[in-house]
């Protein structure tokens, strides 16, 4: 699947919201639930196709930083979840 940039554009905005409203040093258990609601309000409203590739970045996000900030990689992946579960 090829991601848009608008789909890298709503993970990148989705993140600084998470990090204005999370410590996410803290062990991401304490902050995903937080997290998950950020992710949220980025996946409210999108058609089928801007969904999946949303959610396909947010994954592949979660992938990229995984060497370098492990806890938020886990934080978003676990977040991502639970934003899917939710809705």
């Amino acid at each position: 699947m090829i991601i848009s940039d608008e789909s890298y554009e709503r993970v990148y905005n989705a993140v600084a919201d998470i990090k204005c409203c999370c410590a996410t040093e803290d062990d991401y258990m304490l902050w995903e639930d937080i997290g998950s609601y950020s992710i949220m309000a980025f996946l409210e409203g999108l058609d089928e196709d801007q969904f999946k590739m949303t959610v396909a970045a947010f994954r592949e996000y979660a992938e990229d930083i995984s060497d370098e900030d492990r806890n938020l990689a886990e934080g978003i992946r676990v977040a991502l979840e639970r934003c899917l579960d939710e809705m």
